[in-house]
């Protein structure tokens, strides 16, 4: 009975660290050893536990106000009038 319900527990946790979800807008680099193994895109995602990493990237751009007052300022070789925006 006890083998039962120890392999039960067992199993749940190999699961837990086995399936990984990515949203649409995320993808997974997959690391087995720390080498690259592949980059994976949304969905379920199945790993080994103890031997693969993965890391979420986000593909949202980010988009925020500069810290600069309004005004003329040069961005390389454009000069730009007005506030500053950035696009990552």
């Amino acid at each position: 009975m006890y083998t039962l319900i120890s392999v039960l527990v067992v199993t749940v946790f190999f699961l837990s660290a086995a399936i990984r979800i990515l949203n649409e807008y995320e993808r997974g680099v997959i690391f087995r050893l720390g080498r690259v193994i592949q980059a994976k895109g949304p969905g379920l995602i199945i790993l080994i536990p103890v031997v693969d990493k993965m890391v979420k990237v986000s593909m949202r751009l980010s988009y925020r106000h500069g810290r600069r007052p309004p005004g003329r300022h040069q961005h390389g070789q454009c000069l730009c009038k007005g506030e500053c925006r950035h696009l990552f």
